[in-house]
């Protein structure tokens, strides 16, 4: 491999590590089916929890805000 290339398993790790991760702090953490994907790859849930993540859950339609 010559000088600068990064395989895709370098790239998308540094894209979750950039681009991702600084924004999960103290935030509940939605996912869809690919982005689970990605990041089961890279360490799972736990490296969101390592970054601050409160909860991660699975995106969906159905999702509502529920008040107290």
């Amino acid at each position: 491999m010559p000088t600068g290339d990064i395989s895709f398993y370098q790239c998308s790790r540094k894209v979750i590590e950039e681009r991702l991760c600084p924004y999960v702090n103290d935030a509940v953490v939605f996912l869809d089916n690919s982005s689970a994907e990605v990041i089961h790859w890279h360490g799972g849930a736990s490296t969101l929890f390592d970054y601050g993540a409160l909860d991660v859950r699975e995106f969906s339609s159905f999702e509502v805000h529920q008040t107290a």
